[in-house]
């Protein structure tokens, strides 16, 4: 298991939600690189979710990885990877007005 996090540049982050969609689910041959070093070797399916944030709120990308090949029948989840995106969103605007 590779439990990892990884900081990326701000800009890379912005590129990468320019042309994604809320979720993103797909089989990989090999992950992406926002999984680094030898995380990304072993990724066979993964999820890039969004993460939005009104203004002055952040933007991010929360990306899941997983070792096994996605079924072919699979229907990937993608309703509850949408709702996990908008709790992260929510309670970073929680942490943030708070903070």
């Amino acid at each position: 298991d590779c439990d990892t996090i990884e900081r990326v540049e701000a800009e890379f982050v912005e590129r990468m939600l320019a042309g994604l969609d809320r979720v993103e689910v797909r089989g990989t041959e090999c992950g992406h690189p926002l999984f680094g070093g030898p995380a990304r070797d072993l990724v066979r399916a993964e999820a890039l979710i969004r993460i939005d944030g009104p203004p002055p709120y952040p933007r991010g990308l929360l990306a899941l990885g997983q070792k096994a090949e996605l079924a072919p029948d699979s229907s990937h989840g993608s309703a509850l990877l949408v709702f996990l995106g908008r709790v992260v969103a929510a309670t970073i605007r929680r942490c943030v007005a708070t903070a």
